[in-house]
C-alpha cells in the first residue's frame, strides 16, 4: 500500500512540476535570446560609431596636413634662391656715405645725396644705356652683386678701410621693375633678364669661386648684378659688413641715432 501511495505522489509531482518546468526554460531561453541581441547591437552601434570616429579622424589629418602645406610652403622664387645659397644682395659705398643712406636710403647713381663716389669714371660712362627689359637707363637703377668680392672691390684695395658693404634683402631680387644680369651691366656682351627662373644661366661656378683671374670671362661674370629700379627703403638693409673695429664702432653709432634695427659685422674675409 505504501508503495502504491509513493508511485502516485511522483505521477503527481511530475504532472505538476513539468509544465512548470518547461514554462521557466521557456522563459529563460527568450531571456537569453534577448541578452544576444542587445549585445549585437552594441557591438554593431559601436563599430559604426569607430567607424564614423576613424573617418572623421582621417578627415581631420587630412584637412590639418592640408594647412599645414598651406602656411609653410616656399614660393618657387625662394626656393631657388635657397637652392644657390642665396642669402643676401650685396651694396659697396664708401663709409662717409653712410650717414645719408640711413636717412634716405639707397638711391639710384643719379642722386644729390653722395659725398664719396668710388665708382670708377669710365665705366660709369658705358652704363650711361639703355637696358633691353624696360628700356631704361641702367644709371636709374641701384646696383648689386651677389658676390661683393670681385673686380669692383679689388680696384679699391688702397681703401678698404673705409669701404662697408651692406647686406640686403633677397626678395628684392624678383620684385617687380628688377632686373639681373649675368655679368657687369656695362658691358655689351652682358644679358638682362627679369624672369627668375632664368637665374640658372648665371655662371654660379665663377660667382662662387676663390678666384676669378683663372676663369674665361671671369672678371665680367663675377660681377653679375642685380638692378633694383630707382630707390631702397633702409627697412632692407639687414647687415652692414666692415673690416676693421673703427670702422664698426662709428656703423654702429650712426645705426643707434637713427634708431635702426641693422646688424653690424667685421668679416674680413668678404675684403681684399
Amino acid at each position: 500500500m505504501d508503495s502504491i501511495i509513493h508511485v502516485v505522489s511522483i505521477i503527481i509531482i511530475f504532472i505538476i512540476v513539468m509544465p512548470i518546468a518547461e514554462y521557466l526554460d521557456s522563459k529563460w531561453r527568450d531571456f537569453l535570446d534577448s541578452i544576444s541581441k542587445n549585445t549585437n547591437s552594441e557591438v554593431q552601434t559601436k563599430a559604426s560609431n569607430n567607424d564614423k570616429y576613424n573617418e572623421e579622424d582621417t578627415n581631420s589629418n587630412e584637412t590639418q596636413i592640408f594647412f599645414t602645406k598651406d602656411t609653410t610652403s616656399e614660393s618657387q622664387e625662394e626656393i631657388l634662391l635657397n637652392n644657390l645659397g642665396i642669402n643676401y644682395i650685396f651694396h659697396m659705398t664708401h663709409i662717409n656715405n653712410l650717414s645719408s643712406i640711413l636717412q634716405n636710403g639707397l638711391l639710384s647713381h643719379n642722386n644729390n645725396f653722395v659725398n664719396i663716389d668710388i665708382s670708377n669714371k669710365e665705366v660709369n660712362d658705358r652704363r650711361n644705356s639703355i637696358e633691353p627689359i624696360y628700356y631704361r637707363n641702367i644709371h636709374s637703377y641701384v646696383p648689386f652683386y651677389f658676390n661683393p668680392k670681385n673686380a669692383m672691390l679689388y680696384s679699391k684695395k688702397g681703401i678698404q678701410d673705409y669701404i662697408i658693404i651692406l647686406a640686403v634683402d633677397r626678395t628684392l631680387i624678383y620684385q617687380h621693375n628688377s632686373l639681373f644680369t649675368d655679368g657687369n651691366a656695362a658691358s655689351n656682351v652682358t644679358k638682362f633678364y627679369n624672369d627668375l627662373t632664368k637665374i640658372n644661366n648665371l655662371n654660379w661656378d665663377c660667382i662662387n669661386a676663390k678666384t676669378w683671374f683663372d676663369i674665361e670671362d671671369g672678371k665680367r661674370m663675377r660681377m653679375a648684378e642685380i638692378l633694383v629700379f630707382n630707390s631702397i627703403e633702409t627697412k632692407y638693409i639687414q647687415k652692414i659688413y666692415c673690416n676693421n673695429y673703427k670702422a664698426k664702432q662709428y656703423i654702429i653709432n650712426l645705426v643707434t641715432i637713427n634708431k635702426l634695427n641693422i646688424k653690424v659685422e667685421i668679416n674680413s674675409n668678404l675684403f681684399f
